[in-house]
């Protein structure tokens, strides 16, 4: 019977430990969760931020076509075209800049969305297996209070068969006694 016991407070310890661990863990998580977050929100603002001043500059790139094309008709023909396409070609080189910059926001926003995924799967798995835990650790408790309940039942037994045994040891010495006094007699 000691030895259930044993086994039962050893258990019962080993799932104690086990449930702040897993408290421990799961803050952690939860901790790393909101830093990435905030990492990407910030690299998220600046790509939004350029994404914003690539668009203003194209705009400005736009405008300045429209001015030199214009320009052409009034001016000299041979160096307003080299212009033109100059502009042209920063005009294109812009919007491939653009493409790019939209290209790796929304790859950005993705790679955010999939890690916010994981991170919500992993703290609610996290937060399953802290409940089971718990009802575990319940369970072992409700055992090892009937385990304690047990061990006093038969500690109390225990002490009247005691009792109980040195009465009759008193009562078979007594007997004795009167026996050997009948055999003298």
């Amino acid at each position: 019977m000691s030895i259930f016991l044993i086994g039962a407070i050893s258990v019962g310890i080993a799932l104690l430990a086990g449930v702040i661990a897993l408290m421990f863990i799961s803050g952690g998580a939860r901790e790393e969760a909101r830093r990435i977050y905030r990492l990407l929100d910030e690299r998220y603002s600046r790509l939004e931020n350029d994404l914003r001043r690539a668009q203003d500059e194209r705009s400005e790139a736009q405008q300045e076509a429209r001015r030199l094309e214009e320009r052409l008709q009034e001016e000299r023909p041979e160096r307003l075209e080299w212009e033109l396409r100059r502009t042209s070609e920063e005009l294109e080189r812009w919007r491939q800049a653009h493409l790019e910059l939209q290209q790796q926001l929304g790859q950005q926003k993705q790679e955010w969305l999939e890690r916010t995924e994981k991170q919500d799967q992993r703290l609610l798995e996290l937060e399953r297996e802290r409940e089971h835990l718990v009802e575990e650790l319940e369970r072992w408790h409700g055992r090892y209070t009937g385990a304690q309940h047990e061990v006093e039942r038969l500690k109390q037994e225990r002490s009247k068969a005691g009792r109980k045994i040195e009465q009759l040891t008193q009562l078979r010495e007594r007997l004795l006694e009167e026996l050997r006094e009948i055999g003298k007699g």
